[in-house]
């Protein structure tokens, strides 16, 4: 995969008008290069299915305009976050709503192409509010919140991800709610995790985004890891994919890769997991794709669940008119951990003694498993 494939464009999309929006919501006050190519395993494509029930009455006062703002590219349904807009979608559905019908609902699906630069992000936010008129934002990629947050005060704001809103100051906010991955509070679990199957780990180096939450979870993990008596912990950061082999070369050879969970990160599962193989390093991420891929460790949240769920809150503002900053914030409905077993041996022929959990062994080449 080349290095470049993945990497967000320089230049925001689209330029947009700032007129005021035609109404407000009603919210009262508020394969390794070292072992050959074929050893290692590829991906294997999975099927999630979501429970289905029945639609309550329709919602009084529409038709109702949400915003979706999205990171990815358009019409690329081999993205790997491209199945996440249509579980939002089938919440919806779930609830009750129906793009198009009379009195129902409208939805305006802004895509920000890549381009995770704050002007991009915040052209598209100001259209969606300006423009379109949006009665309910809601933000489909972290890096959008704060943006978001600064953009309105009053138009409901929903997060279908976020990883620390509490921590880098954009709640509490009367008009936001939604779901957090509650990041700070995993890391210390993933590194433990990564320890138990990396017994002789000593030093380690953690790969994150360039950003000031990126810089938060970096020494939130080098905390942890010091905890574990490991002070051989070397931080690299990273603003998009052409830097990553750039980072892990300039860290030189550890015994184990820790990758911060971020929307970069995400995106470029497959190149990461080629570079871990390259590296033949025992590496972690808060995403199960990874494992499925064949990267060896994940431990995160189920983020399909997230978009899925994020519905739930739309439909608690519009249905009850509840105000958002009343609505507690939830953590991820389901987490996510697995091993490649294949990677983990192949680890194992050459020479890194990783750990293989008895519950990892229940299938092949991977286990992931839901809790």
């Amino acid at each position: 995969m080349d290095e470049q494939e993945r990497a967000v464009a320089d230049q925001p999309r689209r330029k947009t008008g700032s007129r005021r929006t035609r109404r407000q919501f009603l919210i009262g006050s508020g394969a390794a290069v070292v072992a050959g190519a074929t050893l290692w395993p590829s991906a294997i494509p999975t099927a999630e299915a979501q429970a289905v029930s029945p639609p309550p009455p329709l919602v009084p006062g529409g038709p109702w305009k949400i915003g979706y703002i999205d990171g990815a590219p358009p019409n690329d349904d081999y993205f790997p976050t491209a199945s996440f807009y249509p579980s939002f979608v089938q919440g919806l559905s779930d609830l009750g709503y129906r793009e198009g019908q009379p009195g129902n609902i409208t939805l305006t699906r802004e895509f920000a192409n890549l381009n995770l630069a704050e002007p991009a992000l915040k052209a598209h936010i100001n259209h969606l509010l300006n423009q379109v008129g949006v009665d309910i934002l809601v933000v489909g990629v972290t890096r959008a919140l704060p943006i978001a947050a600064q953009a309105t005060s009053t138009t409901p704001i929903v997060m279908a991800i976020s990883a620390d809103p509490y921590g880098v100051g954009t709640l509490p906010q009367s008009n936001i709610t939604g779901l957090s991955t509650k990041t700070m509070e995993l890391i210390p679990r993933q590194v433990q995790f990564l320890k138990q199957v990396v017994p002789y780990m000593a030093s380690l180096t953690v790969l994150g985004a360039t950003n000031s939450a990126g810089d938060t979870e970096l020494n939130a993990v080098a905390t942890a890891a010091n905890g574990l008596g490991i002070t051989d912990v070397r931080l690299q950061k990273v603003s998009n994919a052409g830097e990553f082999r750039k980072a892990l070369q300039d860290a030189g050879r550890t015994d184990a890769l820790f990758i911060v969970s971020d929307v970069i990160m995400n995106w470029n599962v497959k190149f990461l997991r080629q570079l871990s193989h390259e590296r033949a390093v025992p590496a972690l991420l808060g995403n199960a794709d990874f494992v499925r891929d064949g990267g060896l460790l994940a431990l995160g949240p189920k983020r399909l669940g997230m978009y899925y769920r994020a519905a739930y809150f739309v439909d608690q503002i519009l249905r009850l008119n509840r105000v958002p900053g009343t609505i507690l914030v939830e953590g991820p409905p389901q987490e996510e951990m697995g091993m490649n077993q294949q990677t983990a041996m192949i680890l194992q022929v050459l020479g890194k003694p990783v750990v293989i959990p008895s519950w990892a062994t229940a299938g092949y080449p991977w286990t992931v498993i839901t809790t």
